[in-house]
């Protein structure tokens, strides 16, 4: 979880293939690597990740025009009158991350939701890898 809070705005670069994400591992203390993967553009598939992405960093610019935090990822509130959602000047807690993969489980049906922590993110990750790279 580390990593992804650690992560800044300057780490996600926009390539014409997709957006670049360079990160570290948390756990390595020497001998820090970076790691560089794309998001890609997908024209033919379902769902074109980097349109999540740019669409991500334009509700924060439009939410959070003057935000002086160097932080990839900030904390929404949903309105209770109009039932929008906004970003709030505050970055994600590491408890909120961890419990995301417990969200989606619920979300999607799956079963002991409870049992989805944050490291779901790391298989998950790798399992898109493999399909990129098998469909490519």
């Amino acid at each position: 979880m580390d990593e992804l809070r650690r992560m800044k705005p300057s780490d996600v670069v926009a390539v014409p293939e997709g957006y670049n994400v360079t990160f570290s591992h948390a756990k390595q203390q020497q001998h820090k690597k970076e790691h560089t993967f794309l998001i890609p553009r997908n024209k033919e598939g379902p769902v074109c990740f980097a349109s999540v992405i740019r669409a991500y960093f334009e509700a924060l610019n439009k939410d959070l025009p003057d935000r002086k935090q160097d932080i990839l990822f900030f904390t929404g509130q949903k309105q209770k009158k109009s039932g929008v959602s906004r970003f709030l000047d505050q970055p994600i807690g590491v408890n909120t991350i961890s419990d995301t993969g417990k969200a989606i489980a619920k979300i999607l049906g799956l079963d002991s939701p409870d049992r989805y922590t944050g490291h779901c993110f790391r298989y998950l990750l790798a399992a898109v890898f493999v399909i990129i790279v098998k469909f490519k």
